[in-house]
């Protein structure tokens, strides 16, 4: 198998799970909840875990978040991709201006 074919296979069960995720709806409203993602959907949207994404809601390395409840976390696709875009690389090698400012 090759690598190229191994990432093919990744995206698209990512993308299965996600689509079966995006079908649970979390509110009874549906204009409340255009946009907005509970852990599950927002790990896959940001490709990572579940279990990683609520370890970074911890320690406070994760995008931001709304607490609507004692046990309910919802993610705004904006706050995720803001948070997917302070991490974006032009190269192995580049640290990012969020390691430039920790400095």
């Amino acid at each position: 198998m090759t690598r190229a074919s191994y990432r093919e296979g990744n995206i698209q069960r990512i993308a299965a799970y996600s689509a079966s995720l995006l079908s649970i709806p979390f509110s009874e409203d549906p204009m409340n909840s255009v946009n907005k993602f509970r852990t599950p959907q927002a790990a896959a949207y940001i490709g990572l875990s579940a279990s990683t994404l609520e370890k970074y809601r911890l320690t406070g390395e994760g995008p931001a978040f709304h607490k609507s409840g004692p046990k309910i976390v919802i993610y705004e696709v904006c706050d995720l991709d803001e948070w997917l875009h302070a991490r974006r690389r032009t190269s192995t090698s580049d640290r990012g201006a969020l390691a430039v400012a920790m400095a």
